[in-house]
């Protein structure tokens, strides 16, 4: 009775272990992760927008035509940015998610090895409690041999 109730124990301190911070978010160095935590690129440049005045830059066909020309080069280069950003931003989530996934398995093992050891130790001292509290075989009488 004393091991259903340790092994039941055993699994409920477990599983309070394992779904009791799954809605947390963690930290990562001495960031702190979460929904709503900022990322942004470090090593993409964003084009500068650029100045627009639709009734100075655009007064016939020929000023419409060398307007176009530096909004298709802000475009392009808007799209070089967005395409750098996205890679980046992939590169850090491969990163991250290694790096979690790491730090998990690491928390996996020392848990795991640290219920190992609290198990072993209960389980020792029940056999032990057992052993002491088990009946003692009746000594057995041998016959007096007759004289």
């Amino acid at each position: 009775m004393v091991e259903r109730n340790i092994a039941r124990a055993s699994a409920i301190a477990a599983a309070a272990l394992l779904l009791g911070t799954a809605a947390f978010a963690g930290d990562y160095g001495v960031q702190k992760v979460a929904a709503d935590t900022e990322w942004k690129p470090a090593n993409c440049k964003r084009p500068e927008k650029i100045a627009f005045d639709p009734v100075k830059d655009i007064k016939d066909n020929k000023t419409f035509d060398a307007f176009r020309v530096r909004l298709d080069a802000y475009g392009e280069g808007m799209n070089e940015y967005l395409k750098c950003v996205e890679a980046e931003a992939r590169a850090d989530n491969d990163f991250m998610r290694e790096a979690i996934n790491a730090r998990l398995l690491k928390e996996q093992e020392s848990v795991s090895g640290e219920v190992g050891e609290i198990s072993t130790a209960v389980s020792t001292r029940v056999n032990e409690i057992n052993t002491k509290n088990a009946p003692k075989p009746k000594p057995t009488k041998e016959p007096k041999a007759k004289k």
